[in-house]
């Protein structure tokens, strides 16, 4: 009977992001190199006669002319960056280099009394657990700009389907109302166009929530779209932007915001940097419009306290 080889238990991860580069910059760092193949082979082997010959697959040559060896071989290479990424995880979980953070491990309280800010540092490599958003701009402006007539083609179906007993005459006077109003302004369709086009782009965005009895406490970070797993859209057609599901999400501190941080605190304008001030130089007027852009985009896109900011390595079930 043909001994059995034991196998070792292996987590199969359902990958839905992987940041390749940073993977690859982590993994040389840890290695001090880069490895981009692994190969495994196995079989049995038995002699033939024969003349060498370059070119031929799986012999190894024994003398120019003579004996050779068939390797009858099992060959496995892996180059996948999934593999790469489990060493990564395992090597840095074994080190005590990686935070983990959930539910489980931190307590509401901690969460609510700024502990948990006091337990990062600014290079953390986390692993947090919990339900994700997936804020895909490109997306939402696509929504935006149709957004009235779809609310106009909603409303026109819902009214075909009424059930109550209504004449014709009533059913299209209904409809006529709904339909003359517009679910959003021309000038906020438009006005938050430009926003999403000027500070969003085709961003991409992920939240993580790890404890939902605190959800003002969260990480969000930047995904590059190139690295999510077969395309966004078909992960918004499986899990939608807001997975009733647990993730786990690999990422390193970017920003830790401090508490005069807050949307509470709010954030102003440098001072006089919109102001009609004369300006000593071409040099000085132009360093004061950057900082009021600066101001302003702030406002628009910085993260503020109680949550952090992170840079997404992995995102995986």
């Amino acid at each position: 009977m043909p001994e059995q080889q034991s196998s070792k238990a292996i987590n199969i991860r359902d990958f839905l992001y992987l940041d390749v580069e940073r993977i690859k910059s982590i993994f040389a760092q840890l290695e001090e190199g880069l490895v981009t193949g692994r190969e495994r082979v196995g079989g049995t082997a038995k002699e033939i006669s024969g003349k060498g010959g370059g070119g031929i697959p799986a012999l190894l040559s024994l003398a120019a002319e003579g004996k050779f060896i068939w390797e009858n071989e099992e060959r496995e290479t892996k180059t996948l960056h999934d593999y790469m990424y489990q060493h990564v995880e395992s090597k840095m979980r074994d080190s005590n280099m990686v935070i983990a953070i959930d539910d489980s491990t931190l307590s509401p309280e901690v969460f609510r009394s700024g502990g948990l800010h006091s337990l990062l540092s600014e290079n953390s490599f986390l692993l947090i657990r919990g339900k994700i958003e997936l804020d895909d701009y490109e997306y939402l402006k696509g929504i935006l700009e149709n957004f009235n007539e779809l609310w106009k083609f909603i409303v026109q179906c819902s009214m075909s389907q009424q059930t109550v007993q209504q004449t014709k005459a009533q059913r299209k006077q209904i409809e006529q109302e709904a339909l003359s109003k517009k679910a959003l302004d021309d000038w906020l369709v438009k006005g938050l166009g430009k926003f999403f086009d000027t500070f969003y782009k085709e961003r991409c965005m992920i939240t993580i929530h790890p404890n939902e009895s605190v959800p003002e406490v969260y990480f969000t970070g930047h995904l590059i779209k190139p690295f999510i797993r077969d395309g966004l859209e078909s992960v918004i057609f499986r899990y939608g932007t807001s997975p009733q599901i647990l993730w786990n999400v690999f990422a390193q501190i970017a920003y830790i915001p401090s508490e005069s941080e807050s949307v509470q605190n709010g954030v102003s304008l440098p001072e006089g940097a919109l102001s009609q001030q004369k300006a000593q130089s071409i040099d000085e007027a132009i360093r004061g419009t950057f900082d009021a852009l600066r101001g302003i985009e702030k406002m628009a896109t910085a993260v503020s306290y109680p949550a952090i900011s992170i840079l997404p390595i992995a995102i995986y079930r």
